[in-house]
């Protein structure tokens, strides 16, 4: 690992991460050189560089994740170096590298979509929407007898767009209103 290619990367990037720079030369030297070595000389030689007054400290969050910058990184440099946010879209300062996600909402709803992404429900916007009258009628024609299955309720829920426990919900609070009884010409 020569400094002139380590001095070249720094200058071509601009604003860099550690684990960017590692990232880079690990693909060139891998097999030769391991990780932890080659992140320990270049965290070295970045060190003697923000000492030195050629690097600088662009953002850190006091623990594990610093952004640095050349001298002539600009705010703007930094601007467009930030992540954006896979869920809101908007720009935030990372905690850790390779963070995609800016906060505790957005993380909530990520795994919201993936877990029903990977169950094979469509991801939409209707978690709190209330029930209309059709597909209360839809509930209560699947389950005439208010008697739960699971093969049904799945069938409906690919059909409504819900998840199948929200399906058994909506069965128990209609149960529980109607008294147990339901009958089509009844339910207006």
């Amino acid at each position: 690992m020569r400094v002139k290619d380590l001095i070249a990367s720094i200058l071509d990037r601009r604003v860099f991460t550690i684990e960017d720079l590692t990232n880079e030369f690990y693909e060139k030297w891998k097999g030769i050189l391991p990780r932890s070595m080659i992140k320990r000389r270049i965290t070295e030689f970045v060190a003697l560089q923000v000492r030195a007054g050629l690097v600088k400290k662009l953002y850190t969050n006091g623990h594990n994740y610093t952004i640095f910058g050349t001298k002539e990184a600009t705010e703007e440099d930094l601007k467009a170096y930030l992540p954006v946010c896979k869920i809101c879209g908007k720009k935030f300062y990372p905690i850790q590298h390779g963070q995609e996600i800016c906060s505790k909402e957005c993380k909530r709803e990520y795994v919201r979509r993936f877990k029903r992404a990977k169950k094979g429900y469509e991801v939409d916007d209707r978690h709190f929407r209330p029930w209309s009258r059709e597909e209360e009628r839809l509930v209560l024609e699947t389950f005439p007898d208010f008697k739960y299955s699971y093969e049904k309720a799945e069938e409906l829920a690919k059909k409504l767009k819900r998840h199948p426990g929200a399906i058994k919900k909506r069965l128990y609070i209609l149960k529980k209103e109607l008294g147990g009884c339901y009958a089509n010409e009844n339910f207006a």
